[in-house]
């Protein structure tokens, strides 16, 4: 968790793939460029038709959601996480969702080439990818829950230990974890996660507040 947002007074066309990694020195700069809130298309950016780059989440949101015969799956990527765009799905359907603008990194070759050269960028991008790997084997745990109550008892922490900021009233995440996004996370259609909140919110789990960030109670937010 944090304590307040994370500044940044520039949004530039390069980012410090070290800074994003969270190293205590620099690293390689990389190409950077920003996508809308809504949908995105991998496949029409012009960033993208110059093969399938690592691309490294430097600042913003994406909800990234799987689709196999109509069932769907979703999880979030923020700032130090790794994606890569496979053209190929086979049987899935992968979708895109910026929940905020979000800038992207292409880790093209001379980035690479420097994580070769350098331990402590090497390793610090294989941390970012075992990450991944560890939260997506928590969203199919999660999933596997029966009361959607108790998937959201579970997620709201999870989301606080990574979106999480703390202020004078507590541990407040932000506006875009809508209910839409949270029913996708845990698995479960809208009305049915909507009662389940609504079930958490009277008994003071959570609270939405007027700017729709939601409030952790003590409780909740201790388990983060």
């Amino acid at each position: 968790m944090s304590t307040g947002p994370r500044q940044r007074t520039t949004r530039s066309a390069y980012a410090d793939v070290g800074e994003v990694l969270g190293l205590a020195d620099s690293g390689p700069t990389a190409r950077t460029f920003t996508i809308r809130t809504g949908a995105w298309a991998p496949r029409v950016e012009a960033q993208m038709q110059h093969g399938r780059l690592p691309l490294l989440v430097v600042d913003g949101a994406i909800q990234r959601t799987t689709i196999l015969r109509g069932r769907e799956g979703a999880d979030l990527l923020g700032p130090g996480d790794l994606l890569r765009i496979d053209l190929d799905e086979g049987s899935f359907e992968t979708r895109f969702r910026a929940l905020v603008p979000t800038r992207l990194a292409l880790l093209d070759d001379r980035v690479q080439g420097a994580a070769a050269a350098d331990p402590a960028l090497a390793s610090a991008l294989v941390a970012a990818a075992i990450r991944r790997a560890d939260t997506l084997s928590d969203q199919v745990v999660l999933a596997q829950l029966v009361a959607i109550d108790d998937r959201l008892r579970i997620l709201f922490p999870s989301l606080a230990e990574r979106w999480g900021r703390v202020t004078a009233d507590g541990v407040v995440l932000p506006a875009f974890l809508s209910h839409t996004v949270l029913s996708a996370l845990v698995g479960a259609r809208r009305p049915s996660l909507t009662a389940a909140v609504g079930r958490l919110v009277d008994e003071g789990v959570v609270r939405r507040l007027p700017d729709r960030r939601w409030l952790l109670s003590p409780a909740l937010a201790a388990v983060a």
